[in-house]
């Protein structure tokens, strides 16, 4: 029966020197120990923060992957030495080392913990063989205590070796033009939303538990689940945003009737509130997305406590993990009481901890897609809540967000561009929508110039740009100057710092048009099924040029064009006659390369009655398949019978004299024998006359007897009429060619009897009778 080992978490405090030991959890079987999987580390002890290095080692070169699970507070920094692959997985908490063939299985690892106590590694691999554990003792650094209020303190305190803001790795100073100065870097936003109240009237935009704040004060209080919302506080999209507050717990106080900053207090036991703060747009719709980020304006100012040694105002924000910056102007620090201002890390939370006079002016910087928890309480120096005594012991020293852009410490940046689709289904001209969402700032951090850049590559004419329209939300133009680079095809739409001034919050539209350049030999490929050129726009702002926002305008492909060519059809006919080839031409589409052919007549139909009509014809582009219409012009007529052509000349050959009777057939004609009806109930008869016997040009003696062939009967030709052909309706495409039929076995032919031929040359002549058949 398998044993397993639960390996159990200890703690030990050491009071003279602060420092926590701690052994990490982990659960092993006993008997799948591997002593040849190994793992050391460089050094024993280090101070927080500061990197050390472990020693990973397969010593059979067996394994394919080692697994070494990272507990709090414990990050991996770089592969020092050693020939494998470091996946940091942050979703399970664990390294993970993928040794590489052909090499040793040996790495050298790099980590720092920013958490006091024993830091203890051990390392498994696919098969659940454990290593050895290395363990290392992080220990707190010493500080000096600059404060004197703080230097008669007791050794046990619950806040001994606290960090001062201007010293602590988790605070960022910046200075009077929003420009970083030391601390924890900024962290790079793609936007902000600054907990600004751009409102005219404070109390007229409270929502209680969804309804107006009928009775606004100074001194609201409000329950344990409340939820008040302010409006007009921040500018996302183009639209003000809400600010989402729950109560926790304990009844606070909130004055919601003055201009904001909102002050948050309590009096009574226990002196401590608890609040839950997000943001939703203006439809109740919280705002979640992993590349916005929250800017909350917070002052705590701390006045004259009652005992200013053992009292201590504590705020905590978490959780940290979503909390990228806690940020305070340089001027903040060297101002009265900053020096009782501190920041460090208690668990999951930054705690900031003051101490009377202080005054300070925070910026947090978290987020949007986790909510911020804000705890405040006041506590002696064991870390006890201290009793509410009425004037004397009280929590008042906390204002949230703000009314003005002068207490944002940051420049907050210009959100990258955004483009609408714009569909052109009427002109071959690229039509672009750009919105950029433009945000008030400290006034002293408007750019001097700011500049919406944007390109549609060579798929348009750049010289063809017609007028840009630059507009606010308000549809009021804005000053802008317009350049272009004709190297990349790039417009930029510049404004200066005095119209950024202005704006504040605000949403430029800038839209116009290119001409399409069909001559672009890329173009076909933007093409879709659904019938539209997808050309690609590419969008950024001076303010973050590297982040791209990729767009498309759409352009319909014109159909395909042709010029008529007018038609005459009989009436009663149909159109299934007319070969649509022969209706159109100058066929053109405005690509070039495209080839363009007549498909079919739209609505196949018959004439019936007299005068002008149309038909359509389908067009269709080979590269697309964008089908046009052209119209052809039709007129309608009654129709008639013809006798489109006569032979000139029917030549029988040179026929050998025979001592047998002879049938010989035509062997050529100059010019055929055709008959057109174009009345589509007509009816014909095609006869023949013997108008001069074939006779021989010399010796006048007339040679043999002509007879037509046709349906197995010999008919012979006189100088009488004889019927030869009949026939109806032969259409207006082409005439009957009645001669081309003619061979041995039908048409004409001419019959010799035995001993009647001469050596010599004959001929004769024949009249072709055409006339109505009765019906």
């Amino acid at each position: 029966m398998r044993k397993w080992l639960d390996v159990l978490v200890g703690c030990v405090s050491l009071l003279a020197i602060g420092i926590l030991l701690l052994s990490f959890s982990q659960v092993f079987a006993e008997n799948d120990s591997f002593d040849s999987l190994a793992v050391s580390s460089n050094v024993d002890k280090i101070t927080a923060n500061s990197p050390f290095e472990i020693t990973v080692k397969d010593k059979t070169n067996t394994s394919n992957k080692i697994v070494i699970p990272l507990k709090d507070g414990l990050v991996y920094q770089e592969q020092k030495q050693g020939d494998a692959t470091i996946k940091n997985d942050s979703v399970n908490n664990q390294l993970v080392i993928e040794w590489k063939s052909g090499g040793e299985h040996e790495t050298i690892l790099s980590f720092v913990s920013s958490k006091p106590g024993t830091v203890t590694l051990q390392a498994f691999d696919e098969a659940h063989h454990v290593s050895n554990t290395a363990s290392v003792l992080v220990q707190n650094e010493q500080k000096e205590v600059k404060n004197s209020q703080f230097s008669n303190r007791t050794i046990d305190s619950a806040f001994d070796n606290l960090t001062p803001f201007d010293q602590s790795p988790y605070g960022t100073i910046m200075d009077a033009k929003g420009n970083y100065v030391s601390g924890k870097a900024v962290k790079k936003s793609k936007e902000i939303i600054p907990l600004i109240y751009y409102g005219k009237q404070s109390s007229n935009d409270i929502i209680k538990n969804g309804a107006p704040e009928n009775y606004p004060s100074i001194n609201s209080q409000y329950a344990p689940g409340t939820i008040v919302k302010v409006k007009n506080v921040g500018f996302h999209q183009g639209e003000p945003c809400v600010l989402a507050i729950r109560i926790i717990s304990t009844k606070v106080t909130m004055d919601v009737f003055n201009q904001f900053p909102m002050s948050v207090g309590r009096s009574g036991d226990p002196l401590k509130f608890e609040l839950e703060i997000w943001v939703e747009d203006a439809n109740g719709n919280e705002i979640q997305d992993p590349g916005l980020d929250i800017l909350l304006p917070m002052k705590i100012k701390i006045p004259q406590l009652s005992d200013g040694k053992n009292r201590n105002v504590v705020t905590l924000l978490s959780d940290r993990s979503g909390i990228s910056n806690v940020l305070v102007r340089d001027a903040s620090l060297s101002g009265t009481g900053a020096g009782s201002s501190f920041l460090d890390v208690s668990g999951e939370n930054y705690q900031l901890l003051g101490k009377a006079w202080s005054n300070m002016d925070y910026n947090i910087l978290y987020n949007s897609t986790q909510h911020l928890f804000l705890s405040a309480s006041l506590q002696d120096n064991n870390g006890d809540i201290v009793p509410y005594v009425r004037y004397v012991d009280y929590l008042s020293c906390h204002k949230l967000f703000s009314a003005s852009s002068s207490d944002m410490v940051m420049q907050i940046p210009y959100a990258p561009p955004s483009t609408k689709v714009e569909k052109n289904e009427k002109t071959v001209k690229a039509n672009f929508n750009i919105d950029q969402t433009l945000v008030a700032q400290n006034s002293s951090f408007y750019p001097n110039a700011f500049s919406v850049d944007f390109s549609m590559g060579d798929l348009v004419k750049a010289n063809s740009l017609y007028s840009i329209q630059v507009k606010d939300k308000d549809q009021r133009g804005v000053q802008v100057s317009r350049s272009s680079d004709a190297s990349t095809g790039t417009i930029s739409i510049t404004t200066n710092k005095s119209v950024l001034s202005q704006l504040t919050n605000n949403q430029l539209s800038i839209t116009g048009s290119f001409d399409l350049n069909t001559d672009a030999p890329d173009l076909i490929n933007t093409f879709q099924s659904d019938g539209f050129f997808h050309i690609p726009i590419e969008v950024a702002n001076s303010d973050q040029p590297d982040m791209k926002v990729k767009g498309e305008t759409l352009v319909k492909m014109p159909p395909p064009t042709g010029r008529p060519i007018s038609q005459v059809v009989s009436l009663h006919s149909s159109s299934d006659e007319l070969n649509p080839d022969n209706l159109v031409t100058d066929l053109k589409s405005i690509l070039p390369q495209d080839k363009i052919k007549a498909v079919a007549i739209k609505e196949p139909r018959k004439f019936e009655q007299l005068g002008s009509t149309s038909v359509d014809v389908v067009v269709e582009s080979e590269l697309t398949h964008v089908q046009g219409i052209v119209t052809v012009p039709v007129e309608v007529k009654t129709g008639d019978l013809q006798l489109t052509n006569v032979p000139q000349s029917i030549d029988f050959g040179t026929v050998l004299i025979s001592s047998a009777l002879q049938d010989v057939p035509v062997k050529k004609t100059i010019s055929n024998l055709a008959v057109q009806e174009t009345r589509y109930f007509g009816k014909w008869e095609l006869g023949a006359t013997v108008s001069k016997p074939i006779t021989g040009k010399v010796s006048k003696k007339t040679l043999g007897k002509l007879f037509y062939l046709s349906g197995g009967e010999k008919r012979p030709l006189s100088n009488g009429l004889q019927i030869l052909e009949n026939g109806g309706y032969t259409g207006r495409k082409e005439p009957l060619d009645i001669s081309k039929t003619w061979n041995k076995g039908n048409g004409l032919i001419l019959e010799i009897k035995q001993g009647e031929a001469l050596q010599e040359a004959y001929q004769g002549e024949i009249t072709w009778t055409l006339r109505d058949a009765p019906l």
